[in-house]
């Protein structure tokens, strides 16, 4: 997957170019625009300045010394430390939905463990914190260490303020890194959006269900969740 620091610059540079066109270049003798813009394309790239990339290890030592708060919402993707969203209460709300849907689910009794909101251990520089994930089981309950993509039979984000980097970047990175299956419970359009069969360059598959169907998981054919039970009902407008 591109990194998302060269996905910034390339987006800096398309800016570039529509301000450079934007400012009228001066003109040459035949009256012909002289264009600036093919000078400094390559330059942008080259003079981004160069960025410090974190491993999981860096990561955790940056926990322990303090430099990350306890409490700080922060995850880490492809090397770098990112802010996550704050949670809202319909966020909130969705995640506990999620939680007494797949733990209370007489076909998932001693088929998954259900993890909310703790890290996974997606490659040796990335470590997510997807808002619930069905695992396959283990005896230690993962104590050992934290779960990586092969153990991961479903991954729920839910996304409100955060959709869009969702699924631009996590989306994208999940399928690189081979998570079977991810649902984006898109809380500002009201909808599910199932993604599936992984590969280097996404899902293969994208379905997308509102809140009067019903998804299976494809880990656990015949189980049907209606997804007007996972996605709460929007506020009402203030009076």
């Amino acid at each position: 997957m591109q990194s998302i620091v060269r996905r910034t610059a390339v987006r800096t540079v398309r800016r570039f170019r529509r301000t450079v066109a934007d400012d009228r270049p001066p003109v040459d003798d035949a009256g012909r625009h002289q264009s600036r813009v093919m000078v400094y394309d390559r330059s942008v790239l080259d003079l981004a300045p160069a960025r410090r990339v974190f491993s999981r290890a860096d990561y955790h030592a940056m926990g322990a010394a303090g430099i990350l708060a306890p409490d700080e919402r922060v995850e880490l993707m492809e090397g770098e430390v990112v802010a996550m969203a704050p949670i809202g209460s319909r966020h909130a709300a969705c995640v506990l939905l999620l939680n007494r849907v797949f733990s209370t689910s007489s076909r998932l009794a001693g088929r998954t463990l259900v993890q909310v909101q703790n890290p996974l251990a997606a490659s040796d520089r990335s470590e997510t914190q997807p808002d619930l994930m069905l695992l396959a089981p283990r005896d230690d309950a993962y104590a050992a260490a934290h779960p990586g993509p092969q153990d991961v039979l479903l991954l729920v984000e839910v996304a409100d303020s955060s959709l869009q980097y969702d699924r631009r970047a996590k989306i994208p990175f999940y399928a690189e890194i081979g998570v079977r299956e991810v649902w984006l419970i898109d809380l500002v359009h009201d909808r599910l959006e199932a993604h599936t069969q992984p590969a280097p360059d996404g899902y293969r598959v994208t379905r997308r269900f509102e809140p009067g169907e019903s998804v299976e998981p494809s880990a656990f054919p015949g189980l049907r969740v209606e997804a007007a039970r996972i996605i709460p009902p929007a506020r009402p407008p203030e009076a």
